[in-house]
């Protein structure tokens, strides 16, 4: 059992990885093109961690896509910035609670119910960017 799970773990971050490498290669040419591949690594991995927790629509899946790729490059624009550690904690917080009203707005309520009961969960993940 212990084997099945550590398998599983690796069958996730390998996907994520490839998925990092295809959105970097899907923005090439845009404004997000200059990102550092571990924000595509984020984005990819909130987009996994929201579809796992309240399963996400195909048509939500793109929208999530968009809404993370937005924070993403403001996380990128932020690691980038010399500022003490509670000042980018934060500016990191207040994009957390800005996305998490974005999600909310595509969400159905029973998906919103789901989401706002994981939000601390979320919030702790979210800083370890």
């Amino acid at each position: 059992m212990r084997y099945l799970r550590h398998a599983g773990l690796l069958v996730i971050t390998l996907t994520i990885s490839v998925l990092s490498f295809a959105q970097a290669e899907k923005y090439q040419g845009t404004m997000f093109e200059n990102m550092a591949p571990a924000s595509f690594e984020w984005a990819a991995n909130r987009l996994a961690t929201l579809d796992q927790l309240v399963t996400l629509t195909d048509a939500q899946k793109e929208e999530v896509e968009v809404i993370n790729m937005r924070y993403a490059y403001r996380m990128d624009a932020l690691a980038r910035q010399t500022m003490d550690p509670e000042t980018l904690k934060a500016h990191r917080e207040g994009l957390f609670d800005y996305r998490m009203e974005d999600y909310k707005r595509i969400l159905n309520p029973e998906q919103v119910a789901i989401l706002v009961a994981h939000e601390e969960d979320l919030k702790e993940d979210n800083l370890l960017y």
